[in-house]
């Protein structure tokens, strides 16, 4: 009997490591505008609240 071993090759695991590399990446810098965005709409609110006070 012949079996065939069901193993992927090194070309395979690579582009599947450069997908995963690649979507992480992606989500970092989506992850980083968002924190940036946050920041600044916290910042203008507290202009605001700072402006409303006095």
């Amino acid at each position: 009997m012949n079996y065939k071993s069901k193993s992927f090759t090194l070309i395979e695991l690579l582009v599947v490591t450069f997908i995963i590399t690649l979507l992480a990446s992606i989500v970092a810098v989506q992850v980083n505008k968002a924190r940036i965005k946050a920041r600044d709409t916290t910042r203008l609110r507290d202009l605001k609240t700072i402006e409303t006070a006095t």
